[in-house]
């Protein structure tokens, strides 16, 4: 309880500066309703997909038994929803037979049965006050150079992480305070990622929308309580967006972005050329990216998103990404005096997270110091994101990025891909819904085929049998050294089951 405690006076404080958003100063924005048409790219609890509740019911019960192959266990799940106009809520009470408790953990305090909520969601005054807590999916700040798709949910079940997500806007909508946290019980122990940002429109005569927000990983090894280690990065972003276009039925918006993040320590890195005598050491305090000019193209059923981009050497847009919490720490054999005898600086930096004169807990933004594989130039490129909804029941999403280093002594160039699908259609006599993801974060087109921290992809099955019977079914596949020998381990989940739902 006490940990509980810590956190609610923390999120308090948060937002305890924004409690006044209302106030006499922002009434004086010019703004009504129909000026505001740019769209609100920063998540909204709203926008979270919650399933369909018949709305002659408010109160249904999900009763599900299913088979962990993974881990050969039986799991049973009783799970309670609420479908209220501005309340909804979903709790899963599972309980696992045979369990490993190194793969899966039951409820053991109170804290495990919190972290069974799957959504929490509440708005109150038109709107005005919204609050998300529970798994947390596709998390993105501003136009998402930063803070991109973050998930919170792809470790799941081996470590259940209850998240939040708060905003608070005045009465005509022109501003806006978010709150985001990542994991409440990693914040009651100081540690994870916790996002504050304002975004103001300014007029109707000059509907400008610009947004600022600082992001913090409290501390990179929150996750590993048997360390004495700890890193704290921040992070910042900038934001606009202006309509250039509305004709009711499409409108076009020209946007940008500025991300920074700032590091706790000065990092070095070398750029090689074709002289070892003629190597040229660097070093950086920050790193920083610009998503600009950007153009959005929007109507009912698609959505298209361009900008052309610029990195700062050692930048990897998108840092605080899908499979951030798999990327944050890294574990590798790595000897510190071999490879790195003929650099001090390079040395004393790394051996500050170094456990063993083999082995080491490298943080994400320093990985590239070790695998050869950084940008160790400045990058150009585009990015860009289509979003198509063929009707209510079908959609598919598809990000892509490039960049190019700015070098001729270096031509390597980086992806980014992500692939979300969503559809319903009819296997013989049975309707299924089938939703597939597909992620890979920042890597060179030479590791295309590369398991690393930044994979992650899978599926989930849900096939009606029978009225309220279906058949249900999830494949999830992330890779993470779950045992710490130095290797990247296939971590596989997949569940099969029957849903009753009453």
């Amino acid at each position: 309880m006490k940990k509980i405690f810590k956190i609610l006076l923390i999120v308090i404080f948060n937002s305890i500066f924004a409690q006044n958003i209302d106030s006499v100063s922002f009434s004086l924005l010019k703004v009504n309703h129909k000026a505001n048409l740019i769209p609100d790219y920063d998540v909204d609890p709203s926008k979270f997909e919650i399933e369909y509740l018949d709305k002659r019911r408010k109160f249904f019960v999900d009763f599900q038994m299913g088979y962990l192959e993974n881990s050969d266990d039986i799991r049973i799940n009783l799970s309670p929803k609420i479908g209220l106009k501005n309340l909804k809520f979903k709790i899963n009470l599972d309980y696992t037979f045979l369990s490993d408790s190194s793969s899966y953990e039951n409820i053991n305090d109170s804290f495990d049965l919190l972290e069974r909520i799957e959504y929490f969601k509440l708005r109150l005054l038109d709107d005005k006050v919204n609050l998300f807590l529970g798994e947390i999916q596709n998390f993105s700040l501003g136009h998402g150079y930063l803070v991109s798709d973050y998930n919170n949910t792809y470790i799941y079940p081996t470590i259940r992480k209850l998240g939040l997500i708060f905003n608070l806007t005045n009465s005509n909508k022109s501003v806006k305070y978010d709150l985001f946290i990542s994991n409440l019980r990693d914040l009651g122990d100081n540690g994870g990622i916790v996002a504050n940002k304002f975004s103001f429109l300014f007029s109707n005569d000059f509907p400008l929308k610009f947004g600022f927000g600082h992001i913090t990983d409290l501390n990179q090894f929150s996750k590993f309580n048997d360390l004495d280690l700890k890193r704290k990065v921040d992070a910042f972003q900038i934001d606009f967006s202006y309509p250039i276009h509305d004709s009711g039925f499409d409108k076009i918006y020209f946007f940008g972005e500025l991300s920074a993040v700032d590091y706790p320590e000065k990092r070095f890195y070398i750029r090689v050329d074709d002289s070892q005598f003629t190597n040229d050491k660097k070093s950086r305090n920050g790193i920083f990216g610009i998503a600009f000019p950007g153009i959005t193209y929007k109507n009912d059923n698609l959505e298209f998103k361009f900008a052309t981009n610029y990195n700062s050497a050692i930048y990897a847009p998108y840092y605080f990404n899908s499979t951030y919490d798999f990327e944050n720490i890294r574990f590798r054999n790595y000897n510190i005096l071999e490879n790195e005898a003929l650099y001090t600086d390079e040395a004393e930096l790394l051996d500050q997270y170094s456990t063993s004169d083999s082995t080491l807990f490298i943080p994400k933004d320093m990985y590239g110091m070790i695998n050869q594989a950084e940008n160790t130039y400045p990058t150009y490129g585009f990015s860009t994101k289509i979003d198509i909804k063929f009707n209510k029941d079908n959609n598919i999403s598809l990000q892509y990025s490039y960049f190019k280093n700015i070098s001729d002594l270096d031509n390597s160039f980086y992806n980014t891909l992500m692939l979300k699908s969503s559809t319903f259609y009819k296997i013989i006599f049975f309707p299924t819904k089938l939703d597939i993801f597909f992620t890979k974060n920042f890597f060179k087109t030479s590791e295309s085929y590369d398991y690393d921290e930044n994979l992650a992809y899978g599926f989930s099955l849900d096939m009606m049998l029978y009225n309220s019977i279906s058949l249900i079914g999830d494949l999830k596949h992330t890779f993470y050294d779950i045992n710490y020998d130095g290797k990247i381990d296939l971590v596989p989940y997949v569940n099969i089951g029957l849903n009753y739902t009453y």
